[in-house]
């Protein structure tokens, strides 16, 4: 449709934009911006074929041009990744085995309780008598 012809338009526009050192180059989030934007519409299924492949090749062109997304010198090398991917993994393993506990508690159903039955009748029995009582008490107090 015309509405998806104009987002394709604006979108290259930008990513011209941004190739030709006009626009972005200020902003060090703008190619991820435009990198987003452009494989966020070339997934959307109002988009016509020739549209898509449009958005594509407008993508290459954004990730051939930028030349800033290399690795700038004195990244983070790999055993400092491997390192702190080793940390975040036993910290998982510890936090699942934690999640996992809370789950037992939180699920935790105690036995039920064995009565006895000699006691039950007599508690029962109990009951009634103190119900009767307390119901007569009533009844010859209100005659009274």
């Amino acid at each position: 449709g015309s509405d998806a012809s104009a987002i394709v338009a604006l979108a290259t526009r930008c990513a011209n934009a941004f190739c030709s050192g006009r626009a972005g180059r200020a902003d060090e989030n703008y190619r991820f911006d435009i990198v987003g934007l452009l494989a966020t519409c070339q997934n959307q299924h109002f988009f016509e074929d020739a549209d898509i492949r449009k958005l594509r090749q407008v993508l290459l062109q954004v990730l051939a041009a930028d030349k800033s997304l290399e690795a700038p010198k004195g990244s983070v090398d790999s055993a400092q990744l491997k390192a702190e991917n080793d940390r975040l993994q036993a910290e998982n393993a510890s936090m699942r085995e934690l999640a996992r506990a809370v789950h037992q508690i939180q699920t935790f159903r105690p036995a039920p309780r064995q009565v006895d039955s000699s006691q039950s009748g007599s508690n029962a029995a109990k009951a009634c008598r103190i119900v009767a009582r307390n119901v007569t008490a009533r009844k010859v107090e209100g005659f009274m």
